[in-house]
């Protein structure tokens, strides 16, 4: 990966000195200031997708620069827009119950597998769960 590469030509031509700023400045400008635009292009993609290893290194490298706000934040959304297609589709009443628990089973695959069962991470889950629940009274 582009920051494997440069932490080796840091170890290479640099004083070990520069080495955390130096990784520090390459995080932030090959991540930390693209972050908006990998949720929004990216992140939907990989949760429907099931990508499982694709989301845990999204979360390995958002940790990395303390982004996983944002990345909760665009779970938080993903789960009350999925579910809410579920929930109030009037047509599909009868499998509400079943695809929900279905959508509910594959949170909490990505949520052990994915983000390492992270605290916050399973609050969101739960939180933007609660508010599907609450949708049709």
């Amino acid at each position: 990966t582009r920051l494997q590469e440069e932490h080796e030509r840091c170890l290479i031509y640099l004083d070990a000195s520069t080495k955390k700023l130096l990784i520090q400045t390459t995080e932030a400008q090959l991540l930390e200031r693209h972050i908006p635009a990998i949720l929004d292009k990216g992140f939907s993609v990989l949760m429907d997708g099931n990508r499982i290893e694709d989301l845990q290194r999204m979360h390995s490298l958002f940790s990395r620069v303390n982004a996983l706000e944002s990345l909760k934040q665009a779970l938080s959304s993903y789960i009350r827009r999925t579910g809410q297609g579920i929930v109030m589709d009037e047509e599909k009443d009868k499998d509400m119950v079943q695809s929900l628990l279905e959508f509910k089973a594959a949170l909490d695959t990505t949520w052990e597998e994915s983000f390492a069962k992270n605290e916050a991470f399973g609050n969101t889950i739960k939180d933007a769960f609660e508010h599907l629940i609450n949708l049709r009274q």
